[in-house]
């Protein structure tokens, strides 16, 4: 039996079907369309059950999508609405779409999303499997919000944002226990050093509004020093962070890639890390990705 092509409106409209939670459709495998389930009379191949989609999956897709989003009080709005337990996507759907330019980014964002469930329940019914693969997962978030967003480098004095301001709020909240004095004497040791060289240390940033940042590295390239690296240079890396309600998206580690990147290109030999403007994220896992440990430093050889 010929299988329908995936175009943008039938994968429209399966997500639709996939999302009723009343599962009143069928799919017609050869057209692609939506059929009554009480339409159909007879049990046939040609009629399948849509993909699952669960609540749960759901629910991870709307708090991926809110990580996303800026201003910060229309993303604390989304949140809040999340947390509310009943109704939620109901009302997340009618909050944002009072901005229709934030109701199409969201649909593209599911469909993004959904699209690689709906192509493998394809591919399973071409080959005449009828098995359902139950709690099956969308394509990881955290990588399709990754590819969507911008991440950026530049002076630190060329910042669309206050610095400082943004690593309080990574690092500094009611959700960290970072004691208030190890935070002030951090922030005194980052200031200093944005007064003394601020055309040498840079940003690495990533978001969808420059002004508005989901993560956030601070460091600079400087000579490496000593007999052993002669004229060659290091990195060093002085802060490194996310925003809380966008932890789970793992962002810090691309914008560790593209300061490492940046440090490769200047032929840096390693980049060192160290002091209390570090996530924990980073500390947990730096030995996976090429970090050794000295003290309470951390550094990578580039070379």
């Amino acid at each position: 039996m010929p299988m329908f092509v995936l175009t943008d409106t039938v994968l429209e409209r399966i997500v639709f079907a996939m999302e009723d939670q009343s599962h009143a459709w069928l799919i017609d495998l050869e057209t692609g369309d939506l059929v009554a389930r009480e339409e159909v009379e007879e049990p046939s191949d040609r009629f399948a059950e849509p993909p699952l989609w669960t609540s749960r999956q759901g629910f991870k897709l709307l708090e991926t999508f809110s990580a996303t989003v800026s201003p910060p009080a229309l993303r604390a709005e989304l949140v809040s609405i999340i947390r509310r337990g009943k109704g939620v996507f109901k009302a997340f759907r009618q909050h944002i779409g009072r901005d229709e330019n934030l109701l199409h980014r969201f649909q593209q964002f599911k469909l993004t999303a959904m699209r690689p469930l709906i192509e493998d329940w394809m591919a399973r019914h071409r080959e005449g499997s009828q098995l359902a693969r139950l709690g099956e997962e969308p394509e990881d978030l955290a990588e399709l919000v990754r590819s969507e967003m911008e991440i950026r480098t530049a002076p630190a004095r060329e910042a669309p944002f206050d610095i400082l301001s943004a690593l309080a709020g990574f690092f500094c909240s009611e959700e960290n226990d970072m004691p208030m004095a190890l935070y002030e004497r951090g922030r005194e040791a980052l200031q200093k050093l944005l007064e003394l060289e601020p055309g040498r240390v840079r940003i690495c940033h990533a978001g969808f509004d420059p002004a508005d940042p989901l993560a956030l590295g601070l460091y600079m390239l400087e000579p490496a020093g000593g007999h052993a690296y002669g004229a060659q240079w290091c990195g060093m890396l002085y802060a490194l962070g996310s925003r809380r309600d966008s932890a789970a998206l793992g962002l810090e580690w691309a914008v560790l890639e593209r300061i490492e990147e940046e440090a490769r290109q200047a032929q840096a030999v390693f980049l060192a890390a160290e002091g209390p403007f570090l996530a924990q994220r980073f500390v947990d896992e730096a030995a996976t990705h090429g970090f050794m440990q000295t003290g309470s430093v951390y550094w990578k050889r580039l070379d």
